[in-house]
């Protein structure tokens, strides 16, 4: 058995993978990734326009929610963005989550 571990959003930058024998050290390096991009999207600035339909529908789900989570929203009567200018420590720790995932596989797959 072989388990790997995939960052699988576009907007957090290219899909990545690694590849481990045990789900020990797979859940390990997971922890890793979702610590990482918990740190990255808590400090990245939200939207100044309104947010494209970028990605899958489960990352632009993940995205709408940590928008919310961020207290950030669209004000479309002024056209403009409504809320923090960084999303924050919710919003990164929802997207790290929702972002990473560890998939099994047999050996010789």
């Amino acid at each position: 058995m072989k388990y790997i571990v995939t960052q699988t959003f576009e907007t957090l930058g290219d899909p990545c993978s690694e590849t481990h024998s045990t789900r020990e050290s797979a859940e390990k390096a997971a922890a890793g990734f979702r610590e990482e991009i918990a740190k990255m999207v808590a400090e990245m600035d939200t939207p100044m326009s309104r947010p494209s339909n970028l990605g899958n529908s489960n990352e632009i789900e993940a995205w709408a929610e940590a928008h919310e989570l961020a207290g950030w929203e669209w004000n479309y009567e002024n056209d403009e963005p409504k809320g923090p200018a960084k999303y924050g420590r919710k919003a990164g720790e929802y997207i790290a989550k929702q972002s990473v995932e560890i998939q099994e596989e047999e050996d010789g797959e």
